[in-house]
Formats: C-alpha cells, structure tokens, sequence
C-alpha cells in the first residue's frame, strides 16, 4: 500500500498517474531523437565512435586533447553499443533510442519510487496528488529525463543515493551497512558524471551530518563507498584515454583556474533567473517560482533544500550559464514547489482563486508536455535519419552548401553518418551549378538548408527525397512565409 494514501480513490489516481507517466516517458524516448545540446552528442556518442576504432581522435572536440571529460558515461554507453554490434545490430539511431530509453526508464523508476516515500511529506491530499503529478508530468519532466546526457545521468546517481539515503534505517544492521555503501558508491559516481555535482554532494553531507545526526561510523561507510567509486572512476579514464589521469583536476585548471569556459560566453548571476523564467515556459514557470521560494522559507531542514543552495550558488558564480546546467537539481526545484503548493493550500487562503489557478496551470502544461516530449531533440536529426537508411547499401556523393551538413557547432558528426556517403561541401548554388555545367553527372544529390526553394537547375530533373516539412504543408503558404522558413531538404537531381 502506498504510504500517506488513506482510500481507494485516492491509490487509483497515483496508479494511473505513475502508468500514464510511464507510457510518456517511453514515448518520449523514442520521439525525442537527437540532442537538447551538443555536449550531449559530441561528449559522449562521438567519443564512442572513436573508442570504437571508426574516426581517429584529430577530429574530436578539443576536450579530448585536454583530457578534461570523465569517462563514465562513455564507459557505459560504449559497452551498450558494443553489446548490440555483437547482435548484428549496427544502426546507429537504434543505439540512441536504446540509451534514452534505459536512461528516461532509470529515471522514472527513481523518481516513483522517491514520491511514495515522500508522499507523508504533504499534509493535504491534494498536495499529494499535485507533487507526485509534477514529479512525472511537468512538461519539461519527460523530456530532459530521457536525454543520455552527463547532467541527467548525474541527476538519476543523485536521486538513487537520496532514495537509499532515506530509507536505509528502515532495514537491520546488516543492510544499513550495504546500504550506506551503495550511497557512497552512487554519489562518487554521480560526480564523475558531472563534476558540479560535488556542491550537491557537499549539501547532502552537511545535511546527514547537522539535520539527520548520521552517526560517525555510518558516515565513514558512505565516503568508503565514494571513494570506490571514484577509485572505480579513475581506471575507467585510464581505460579511455591510454593514460593516467585525473580528470576532475584537469577539468578545474583548465576551466576555473585558465577560465576557458568564459569563452563560451558569460552573463550575471541573475540571468539563471532570467533563463528559467522565460525557457522555462512562462504561464507555468512564474507560479512555480513563486510556489518555490514559499517552499523554500516554510521547509529549511529539507534535504532538497540543502542540495540546492550549495549547487546553485556556486552556478550563479560561474559566469558561463546555460539552463541545462541546472537539470540535476529539476526533481529538488519540483519537491519544494510542490511543497509550496501545499502549504498554500494548508493555510485555506483564496480557496477559489486557487482552485481557478492550478487548473489553468494544469490546462496550459498538459500541451507543454506533449509538444516537448514528442518533437524531435534536434532539428537535423529526423533528416540523417532519413539519409542513413535511403543511403543504406549505396555509394553515393552528397553535396551541400557553404558547410559540411553533417556538422553542428562547427564540429563534424560521424556517429550518424552512412558509411556509404561521400559528402562534398561548396561555397554556394552557383559554385554547384558550375560544377553541374561542367562535370554534367548522370545524376546528383544536393542538401539545401534554408528557405524552401523551387528553382529549377537547369538541364536536370528535381526530385526532393526528404524535407522538414510535407508538400501539403509548404502549399499553406499564407503571407509567403515558406519564404522565411529554413528547412532540410534532400533533392536528387537526374540529367535530362
């Protein structure tokens, strides 16, 4: 029986929700295809193509040369992707759903199985039915838990030792002593998967310390098992990179000491504030911030609350800020929002308004979900999809304008691409009709990137294989605003 649940209806609405939750997150998986930044590829997926002996390590970003990434997430996802080659199965869009799908599932799991221990947290039902449907369904949930990404995956490590953390007297001394392992094992883990964890880290042990009254030698026990973890961490990096290094070290000279990171761009503290309120969905951010600091000032011996201050004031010091930065502290930001939540609701003020209130949030997020959990991550991906399959079994020579199409953030992407493409990069359409006029190939493949395009070249047949948007779409061209749209397109070109 679920804990704080006291009747029948009220055990149904957290079964269908956890149900309903988990079909989203499996859909999510699937949709959600490519990436919500380019770390999340080119730190992970790339570096496995080249730990798996398909592109040597010149054309990787410039991290590898620095040795500054840790080498867990690759660890992992290379044996994932090793275990399917075994299989015979070499497609690399079915690699990526595999991950996002075993990561979104490990997040699920967690976060259902963190709500029910702390459901008896809200003293309303209503509380309780509005944290554990933020916990799954805010829009953004879904999403950014199914992303194969460091953030996320240190995100997932964090809430499975709060999950052990919370429970672990519940069992007798010998599990207790297991236990208190595992917590240390998984918060060193959750550090070599993001290093700016370490202040969560930091806020947890200062809260089993001065909150929890941890006893000295179950703290002992948890800096053992983080200490394994990170010996455990250490020979992975060894095992990627061919030496002996420590990368935590490298990665705070190179990007706190040598300040690299302020390269990327720095801004003030507040613009964390400023980047949540507006990527954050405004209709729905806005409430949930203010529901967040009423959470915040009602609930200070949280441990949510003492993983957050630590991580988030030592990110408002950083100058570079980018909002995924934050994703591993989304499930402490929900818990104390809805904790907000219910203590407004406790104190029985404007009854009404905030009935009329949480039901215009809940009308405006559930397509906010949606929209976000079935949209593909990035915009090229849907095209190299389409490319890698047509492409399949062929050799065929593909040329683009001004950049290479298999690129992002001037960085080449191979992980997706077709061993059958040659891919040629001119400097624009009338280089490539020059190229047509003297050449004159039987037949031609051509990416255009940009507004939708129908003019003809001349001498050949126009065939367009693949665009963003369906004909019956483009032909909807009210106030010509296929004009103003960039799309991808595939066009075979056949001589006349």
């Amino acid at each position: 029986m679920l804990p704080g649940l006291k009747n029948y209806r009220t055990i149904t609405f957290f079964q269908k929700t956890a149900v309903f939750s988990f079909a989203i997150f499996v859909l999510a998986a699937w949709f959600s295809e490519g990436y919500h930044h380019p770390d999340e590829h080119f730190q992970i997926l790339e570096f496995c193509h080249y730990k798996s002996g398909n592109i040597p390590s010149t054309v990787l970003p410039w991290e590898f040369n620095e040795q500054i990434r840790p080498a867990l997430p690759i660890f992992i996802a290379y044996g994932i992707i090793q275990f399917f080659s075994f299989l015979g199965i070499t497609d690399p869009f079915f690699w990526a759903f595999v991950l996002r799908l075993l990561v979104g599932l490990s997040a699920w799991w967690v976060m259902h199985k963190l709500a029910l221990i702390l459901l008896t947290d809200f003293k309303t039902q209503a509380g309780q039915k509005i944290f554990f449907a933020m916990v799954f369904l805010l829009w953004f949930v879904p999403f950014i838990s199914a992303r194969f990404s460091s953030e996320n995956l240190a995100s997932i490590t964090v809430l499975y030792a709060l999950f052990f953390l919370l429970t672990y007297r519940n069992f007798a001394k010998r599990k207790q002593f297991f236990r208190l392992l595992i917590i240390g094992l998984l918060l060193g883990f959750a550090f070599y998967f993001r290093f700016q964890v370490a202040f969560i880290i930091a806020g947890v042990g200062l809260w089993m310390l001065l909150i929890y009254k941890m006893k000295l030698n179950e703290f002992v026990l948890v800096i053992t098992g983080s200490i394994i973890a990170l010996l455990t961490c250490f020979v992975i990096d060894y095992w990627f990179y061919g030496n002996w290094v420590l990368t935590p070290a490298n990665y705070f000279v190179v990007n706190i000491l040598e300040d690299v990171v302020s390269n990327f761009g720095v801004s003030p503290w507040w613009n964390y504030i400023y980047l949540y309120v507006v990527k954050g969905f405004p209709p729905v951010s806005i409430p949930l911030l203010l529901f967040f600091l009423y959470g915040i000032y009602k609930n200070p011996r949280s441990i949510f609350l003492w993983c957050l201050v630590p991580f988030l004031m030592a990110h408002f010091m950083i100058g570079h800020k980018e909002i995924r930065f934050l994703f591993p502290v989304a499930f402490a930001f929900i818990y104390l929002s809805a904790k907000g939540i219910d203590n407004f609701i406790q104190s029985g003020k404007m009854p009404k308004i905030r009935q009329i209130g949480l039901g215009i949030l809940l009308f405006i997020n559930m397509p906010a979900l949606f929209y976000q959990s079935f949209l593909p991550a990035s915009d090229n991906i849907s095209y190299y999809h389409f490319l890698y399959h047509f492409a399949e079994g062929k050799k065929l020579e593909l040329f683009s304008f001004g950049t290479e199409h298999y690129s992002d953030a001037g960085l080449p992407i191979h992980f997706y691409r077709s061993p059958g493409i040659t891919c040629r990069t001119v400097h624009d359409r009338a280089t490539f009709i020059e190229y047509l006029d003297a050449v004159k190939p039987e037949q031609a493949y051509v990416c255009e990137y940009g507004p939708i395009r129908s003019i003809p070249y001349d001498g050949y047949t126009t065939q367009v294989l693949y665009s963003k948007l369906p004909e019956w779409v483009i032909k909807i061209n009210i106030n010509n605003w296929v004009s103003r749209t960039s799309v991808f397109q595939l066009k075979k070109l056949v001589r006349i």
